[in-house]
């Protein structure tokens, strides 16, 4: 069983306006008697609400929310129909299957602001790979210390702007790579990406960066001993 989410807000079914009959007699007006200063009108609160999300019947399967709205709704071909609540229902599973575990949303798999919102108010982590995710996430109230910049090859002047923005998480995968990281973004936290076997994945994407596992071994040296933070390797299967 996993955490449902905690972020919705539910739209409050209270209304906060007196009602008012439709004929309203007038009452003599009284110059000579003050009238007493009204309180100010509180707001009702919104309430905070679990929403599940609703599951395809199988593996594959076409969600019945976006079934729903299929039937009904006019839309043009191709395009690209995501049901959030799934997004949210599959981002818990995994945050409770891995609980030591920090997930990061690669950001460039769809970063439309619903679905960064949501994940945002879960408390989920994010990989960009550019300043515009940087500033999508920065805009959804996302802390800088919850984006890693995982591009392996920056512009140096965006790993400067990144780094005062407050970001303190970059990946690299070369010497190159470092020196710029040490230049602009002294004592930042940096994880070498490495080369990964494929075999069997979907899409492989692991040849696109990364490098050989004895390059990255040298390389953290190399970044301690340009008093960077070597914190750790990453790798993509794909």
């Amino acid at each position: 069983m996993f955490a449902s989410e905690p972020g919705r807000r539910a739209r409050s079914r209270l209304s906060t306006k007196t009602q008012v009959p439709a004929k309203v007699l007038d009452a003599p007006k009284s110059p000579d008697i003050a009238k007493p200063a009204s309180a100010p009108r509180r707001k009702a609160k919104l309430a905070l609400v679990a929403r599940e999300a609703e599951l395809p019947a199988e593996r594959g399967g076409l969600p019945p929310k976006i079934a729903r709205y299929l039937a009904t709704a006019d839309v043009p071909s191709p395009c690209v129909v995501v049901d959030v609540d799934i997004v949210a229902h599959n981002y818990q599973e995994l945050a409770c299957s891995l609980p030591d575990a920090r997930i990061f949303y690669a950001v460039k798999a769809n970063p439309a602001d619903k679905i960064v919102s949501r994940l945002a108010r879960l408390g989920s982590s994010f990989d960009t790979a550019s300043m515009g995710e940087i500033d999508l996430c920065l805009r959804h109230r996302v802390t800088p210390d919850r984006i890693s910049f995982g591009n392996t090859i920056k512009k140096e002047r965006d790993i400067a702007a990144a780094y005062a923005k407050g970001v303190r998480m970059f990946a690299f995968d070369s010497e190159a790579e470092l020196e710029k990281l040490a230049r602009v973004a002294p004592g930042s936290k940096v994880y070498c990406r490495v080369l990964m076997e494929c075999e069997g994945a979907e899409w492989p994407l692991s040849r696109k960066f990364g490098c050989e596992p004895e390059m990255a071994a040298d390389l953290l040296v190399r970044a301690r001993d340009l008093g960077l933070d070597a914190y750790g390797v990453s790798f993509h299967v794909g």
